[in-house]
């Protein structure tokens, strides 16, 4: 952790925690294509159910792919072929982006277009490089947007949300369908020769660990490299009241601490040993690590890596929350505001999103009908190699700023 300053007033402390039996679960509607393959010659694909084209476009399944005729239409015409799955969804939550494979097999150089869509939004439109006749090129469309998301600012009479046209609602397991189409002067053909999930692998920032995204004074008022044996007890506590899973109790045993990483392990409750006494009415046990009573900080620069599990219905957050000390009663009031609850969520995960996709936010105001919140949880990105992701929040008297992979 970095931070330029100490400041007095509240103190915030950090939270990290993995919880269970949050995630949604996965409709027997959504299809899993095999490697994540929506098309290639191989794949079967029924006209009439599943290509849907609009502005005199017409489309040909070919045994070299899906053939698009292309008219001349008016500038301000909408010319689109749709590619349907054959019944409900596609998941690709274990991608983040598409690669299409696109020839020019007429004669009239085009510019090929390329979106996907899910029934909470769409992708950005990606707009390929000019193709000559005979021309092949391939496009990769990323699940996130090319302006990443930026809160709007903040306004009495208004409800927090984003500016426009940053960040993306796109819902990588829910894909409804995929939009084709190119800009052309005359008559065009364009083959779609394969459309694949891929993992479009992120390059994490040299300066990660070692220092904040920004210059200035800064130094180190904490760092853990989890580099002994066991857990420092004089920095982490490993219980705490759980106002967030009542399905699930924390519990020392299971935070282990080997080879520079601290490991939560969550697993059923009537699986231990003891467990009939020890647990309660609780389905779960998981681990549970925050800073309560060991370290506080107001403003500066908060990261952590962190690799997500990927077995189904899990949640992980790693956090900020407020501590207005002693006086104000128990861990529970403690860690509360004068209008109830109140946290800087750095990362966010449920496992039923795949292990590309997290959120963020920053919430005050109370929880439940009352909380208000800014944030995303349609953030796309990819583990580095060892799978782990590193996440930040630059915090200022005046803007927070989240980072991932830097």
């Amino acid at each position: 952790m970095w931070a330029s300053l100490l400041r007095s007033g509240w103190r915030w402390l950090l939270l990290a925690l993995l919880v269970g039996a949050l995630g949604a679960p996965v409709t027997a509607q959504g299809v899993r294509p095999p490697g994540d393959l929506l098309y290639a010659p191989r794949v079967v694909v029924d006209p009439d159910n599943q290509i849907r084209a609009s502005g005199g476009a017409t489309v040909e399944v070919t045994r070299t792919g899906l053939r698009l005729t292309l008219p001349t239409v008016a500038e301000d015409a909408e010319q689109i072929v749709e590619l349907r799955p054959a019944s409900g969804w596609w998941d690709l939550r274990a991608s983040n982006a598409l690669r299409f494979r696109l020839r020019n097999v007429g004669l009239t150089p085009l510019t090929p277009l390329v979106q996907a869509l899910s029934d909470n939004g769409p992708t950005d439109l990606v707009v390929g490089e000019p193709l000559a006749p005979g021309g092949v090129d391939e496009i990769v469309l990323p699940f996130d947007a090319y302006a990443p998301w930026q809160g709007a600012p903040l306004a009495a009479d208004e409800p927090p949300g984003a500016l426009a046209n940053t960040g993306t609602r796109f819902r990588s397991g829910e894909v409804t369908a995929i939009r084709l189409g190119a800009d052309h002067a005359a008559p065009a053909d364009l083959l779609v020769e394969q459309i694949v999930g891929f993992i479009k692998r992120t390059t994490p920032a040299p300066w990660l660990g070692s220092r904040p995204p920004v210059e200035g004074d800064w130094q180190f008022t904490l760092r853990d490299e989890f580099s002994g044996a066991r857990l420092n007890s004089d920095l982490w506590n490993t219980t705490g009241f759980n106002q967030w899973d009542p399905s699930s109790r924390f519990v020392p045993a299971q935070v282990t601490v080997r080879g520079g990483r601290a490991t939560l392990r969550l697993q059923r409750a009537d699986s231990l040993p003891g467990a009939a006494t020890g647990v309660g009415d609780e389905s779960y046990v998981t681990g549970y690590l925050d800073t309560f009573d060991n370290f506080t900080q107001r403003y500066g620069y908060f990261e952590a890596r962190v690799r997500l599990p990927r077995a189904s219905g899990l949640w992980v957050q790693v956090a900020l929350a407020p501590d207005r000390g002693a006086s104000a009663g128990d861990a529970r009031a403690r860690t509360d505001t004068p209008t109830s609850g109140q946290e800087m969520t750095i990362l966010e995960h449920l496992t039923v999103w795949g292990v590309n996709r997290y959120s963020l936010a920053a919430r005050w105001g109370g929880w439940g009908e009352r909380a208000r919140m800014i944030g995303s949880q349609y953030l796309y990105t990819t583990p580095d190699s060892e799978g782990f992701l590193t996440c930040g929040l630059l915090w200022l008297p005046d803007s927070l700023t989240w980072y991932c992979q830097g």
